[in-house]
């Protein structure tokens, strides 16, 4: 019996990459018992090397080095292909994909964000290529092309590779919109991410041991900080008492300003343990997508920093997905976070979490619940060709 197979960003050095395909092989498996469910393991060689271009240079080797590690090892949680491609040649990946599988799902994650790897590539499914096998995208996304560069020999090729899906899910407006203006004949779909459908992380036990091993107390309050470049950190800080750790999950060279006693640099955790250690956080402070949906599925209140910086309206996809939960108190726009207004409503908003923790916490959980059904309608699309 041939199997479901998934196309995305498995082995991307990067959290929020790692956790949706962990998420959605999982949640496939979960449904369909039955079928064998595989992550088909290929990467860009050019994508492959760049991840491990950091081994080799810099001080900061040796902490990049753990982290690199880290997510190999974790590579064993997935259920990864029996074959490897790591090419840029992918006539190879059409032979195996036909005779390995009859379903082929791409997404989660940026996978037709093409203007940074070429329109030519995998993650179109190859037009008719693939024959007969059933072709589905769940939660894909475009976020971040400048959709008014694309040509119209561009859109005339990605038409073309569309023409065939059987069903098409996307993350995000700015995707969906795109999509929809070069085939507005197909039916087109908004998905939760895949994250949505992890179940909260209640191991207690293996957070505490992650945290003893890097030398944190667990029995500190936390906060978590994931951003690279975010205002008020350490007004925020100041902001709280002395009872709390920090936490940052990056590396040094983006946090050297902000070092302190009570500051830990968490650079080394696995994309699980990373997952797992949101259990422990008391609030949650990012500027990355997954960094925020991670903290809000596990209960934390999040202030999340959208970044998008386009020359024309654009829909940054932290601000759309904190819209769709109902949580846009707890989103800000990077350029507009330095007016007085915005600095006094981040804070007014952390002390507001602190005093309501508890209330907020459920209304985070039941927001999240209610994003879990724009999945319902792939699962339903999906076990017609699976049954």
């Amino acid at each position: 019996m041939k199997k479901i197979g998934i196309l995305t960003f498995h082995r991307s050095i990067n959290y929020g990459a790692f956790m949706q395909a962990f998420a959605l092989s999982r949640e496939i498996q979960n449904r369909f018992p039955t079928k064998k469910i595989e992550i088909i393991d290929f990467e860009l060689l050019t994508k492959h090397n760049n991840y491990r271009k950091p081994l080799r240079k810099g001080p900061l080797f040796f902490e990049y080095w753990f982290k690199y590690q880290a997510f190999q090892s974790d590579l064993e949680k997935l259920p990864l292909s029996s074959k490897t491609f790591i090419t840029d040649d992918f006539t190879s990946i059409v032979d195996y994909i036909k005779r390995e599988y009859d379903i082929v799902i791409v997404g989660s994650d940026a996978v037709w964000a093409f203007q940074k790897m070429g329109l030519e590539n995998p993650y179109w499914l190859f037009g008719k290529s693939l024959g007969d096998i059933v072709k589905m995208s769940y939660a894909a996304s475009a976020y971040s092309t400048d959709f008014k560069l694309v040509t119209d020999e561009e859109k005339a090729y990605i038409a073309e590779m569309l023409a065939d899906f059987q069903y098409i899910g996307v993350r995000d407006t700015e995707t969906y919109n795109f999509i929809k203006s070069i085939k507005p004949e197909k039916e087109l779909f908004l998905n939760c991410d895949p994250t949505f459908l992890l179940p909260k992380s209640q191991d207690f036990r293996l957070a505490n041991k992650t945290l003893r091993k890097n030398l944190i107390n667990p029995n500190r309050q936390m906060v978590s900080f994931m951003t690279s470049s975010m205002p008020y950190i350490k007004e925020i800080k100041a902001s709280l008492n002395n009872s709390y750790t920090y936490i940052h999950f990056n590396h040094r060279d983006q946090h050297i300003h902000i070092l302190d006693k009570n500051t830990k640099l968490l650079f080394n955790l696995s994309p699980t343990d990373w997952y797992n250690i949101y259990c422990k956080c008391t609030l949650n402070f990012t500027d990355y997508f997954h960094g925020t949906l991670l903290g809000l599925r596990n209960g934390v209140p999040t202030f999340s920093i959208d970044k998008t910086d386009f020359p024309y309206p654009y829909i940054g996809k932290i601000e759309q997905v904190m819209t769709d939960l109902d949580l846009k108190d707890y989103v800000f726009l990077k350029k507009d976070m330095y007016q007085k207004n915005e600095k006094d409503r981040l804070f007014s908003q952390i002390d507001f979490s602190l005093k309501n923790l508890e209330t907020e916490r459920i209304r985070i959980d039941k927001s999240s619940d209610k994003e879990k059904e724009k999945s319902e309608t792939f699962f339903k699309s999906l076990g017609s060709f699976v049954e």
